[in-house]
């Protein structure tokens, strides 16, 4: 090998094992693409027996990783974040970070999500069972919708390629649904509708999140209740500074403050350009997830003002 510490992985598509692995040495792949200090290479050991025997590889699949001076055989979980994390061990180069949306961990990434994620969403299922199959559909659609959300992650776990879940977390049926809450000693058995709608409000309701099933947050997200009567005397009463001091008091109500600050320059016909410029960045496609959130909870507090604003008339 040259001097770029190199991954190579040694397949065949001859053994179940090493198609299992395909995917994730994929997205190995990709976390290391084009990052200087490393290469990622594959060798199909079927197609060139020759050059594995000589290089003394006689089980499929085997990962191995090359450097100037020595040679390290890989002997992890068959999950991307492992191998990633066995050959940074050894070179020190770290690869991207990838978003993936319904995850599908080994054993100690699994572990990994739980303690580090406020609410974790798992369905356990293996490839017989056809209720499993109908259902994955609903879980990705699920993931899509909080894939950016920091706070919940949702799983996939399958119990045939990974048989020791079956003991560690107690399963007899399938699919086995479970929401892991922080707060909660206990996981929340799933038994609901299995619509992906369904499962996002229970998310919403257990989590203390607030996504529809386009990702976005929902139309009540930043509204704050005890401050609606300010809102309402502010625009129906007269647009006095004092209504202003009032929401200065309440916490969180910044957005709101500007808000007021601007209709009492600009007059009420700023509450909807407004609200239709940030639709309109809304759908452009352009922002990032946080700037999503950001402008959805302002989209949804000036829609507060225009409600009061359309009752006046």
């Amino acid at each position: 090998m040259g001097p770029i510490p190199t991954v190579v992985r040694f397949h065949t598509a001859h053994r179940k094992q090493s198609l299992v692995l395909d995917e994730q040495y994929d997205f190995a792949a990709q976390m290391f693409q084009g990052i200087e200090g490393i290469q990622i290479a594959a060798l199909n050991c079927g197609k060139y027996r020759s050059l594995c025997y000589k290089l003394g590889v006689s089980m499929c699949p085997s990962v191995r990783l090359y450097t100037r001076d020595a040679v390290y055989t890989y002997d992890g979980g068959m999950s991307h974040e492992s191998i990633a994390r066995w050959a940074t061990g050894i070179t020190g180069v770290h690869g991207r970070e990838l978003v993936f949306a319904l995850r599908e961990p080994n054993g100690r990434v699994f572990k990994e999500i739980l303690n580090n994620t406020h609410c974790v969403f798992v369905m356990f299922h293996n490839p017989w069972c056809v209720a499993c199959k109908k259902f994955l559909p609903h879980m990705r659609e699920v993931a899509e919708a909080f894939k950016y959300d920091s706070r919940v992650k949702i799983v996939a776990n399958d119990v045939d390629l990974y048989k020791f879940y079956n003991w560690d977390y107690d399963l007899s049926m399938f699919p086995d649904i479970r929401l892991y809450c922080k707060d909660e000693n206990d996981p929340i058995k799933y038994e609901g509708r299995k619509t992906a709608e369904d499962l996002i409000d229970f998310i919403n309701d257990y989590c203390g999140t607030q996504r529809g099933l386009n990702g976005r947050l929902n139309s009540e997200a930043g509204i704050i209740d005890e401050v609606s009567q300010i809102v309402e005397d502010f625009l129906t009463k007269g647009k006095r500074p004092q209504y202003i001091s009032d929401m200065e008091q309440v916490e969180g109500t910044k957005y709101y403050v500007w808000v007021m600050r601007e209709v009492l320059n600009k007059g009420d016909s700023f509450i909807v350009q407004e609200r239709n410029r940030l639709n309109g960045l809304l759908d452009s496609g352009t922002l990032s997830p946080d700037k999503l959130d950001e402008f959805q909870i302002r989209v949804n507090i000036l829609g507060v003002f225009a409600s009061y604003l359309e009752n006046s008339e």
